[in-house]
């Protein structure tokens, strides 16, 4: 406060007193994002949530929303190419002190593609928040938000054979299955065949010398993540000799299927 007398040289000549003031203040500065967390299904529709921010901002905060991937079967699966932000990899909003209190939407569909992301049903993302301001340093100085994304995969890891079983004559012409993935994998997929006796007269009859596959006594196919869903052809023939290995009118045997995959952990 400044005093002043025009007649009182004393008070008129006192410095000014200051009384100090604390302010309790009751605004904070963040971002509201409702609901904190989303399930969506790969495939499925799109779920939504909001953002808006608690307190009006001094200059215009922009908001970039970027998809993190947190867990997932693979390294090789990224964080890009698992969910559109309205329809976009990543999204910005804008927040002006106008509109600030004002709730925006943002759809999150999951990205319905063919790779399996998870050795479980679902794995997860989270949404990452970057906030930013070229004129007001409370908004610019906050941390991220996240906001946590469960997805629930629908691929699923499999070799799928066609038909399920065989019959075929010793002696009679080949007959033949197909062999493909059930789903894109990340990287390169073999997959090594090896007939194996299941039952025969004798235990000298052994599980080689029986079948040839595509002419050859074991078979290695393989697969990549172009031409995963392409059936390949193998033929079985019964190898015509002259020992009997049963004591019935037949034998059988299983055509064992190892998967493997340096680099794709879900087919290895």
């Amino acid at each position: 406060r400044d005093s002043a007398s025009t007649s009182d040289p004393v008070y008129n000549g006192l410095p000014d007193r200051l009384l100090r003031v604390t302010v309790q203040e009751n605004d904070v500065a963040n971002l509201i994002l409702a609901p904190p967390s989303l399930t969506v299904a790969e495939g499925g529709p799109a779920v939504t949530y909001t953002a808006r921010l608690a307190s009006q901002p001094l200059a215009t905060v922009t908001v970039t929303i970027t998809p993190e991937i947190v867990s997932a079967a693979s390294p090789l699966v990224t964080s890009s190419g698992q969910l559109l932000l309205n329809g976009q990899p990543t999204l910005t909003l804008t927040f002006t002190p106008a509109n600030w209190n004002t709730p925006q939407t943002i759809s999150v569909q999951a990205i319905d593609d063919s790779v399996v992301e998870t050795l479980a049903s679902t794995y997860t993302l989270d949404l990452r928040h970057d906030l930013a301001s070229a004129s007001d340093p409370v908004y610019h100085g906050l941390p991220d938000r996240l906001l946590r994304v469960t997805v629930q995969e629908n691929d699923v890891a499999n070799l799928i054979l066609a038909p399920a079983s065989l019959t075929v004559a010793e002696g009679g012409p080949p007959v033949t299955y197909t062999a493909r993935l059930a789903s894109q994998p990340l990287a390169t997929v073999t997959v090594t065949i090896t007939p194996e006796i299941v039952s025969a007269a004798s235990p000298l009859v052994t599980s080689s010398g029986q079948l040839l596959l595509n002419g050859q006594p074991t078979l290695t196919l393989t697969f990549t993540p172009a031409n995963w869903n392409t059936p390949q052809t193998i033929s079985v023939q019964a190898i015509d000799d002259t020992v009997v290995e049963t004591l019935a009118s037949t034998y059988t045997l299983d055509l064992r299927h190892d998967l493997a995959s340096t680099s794709d952990p879900v087919y290895n």
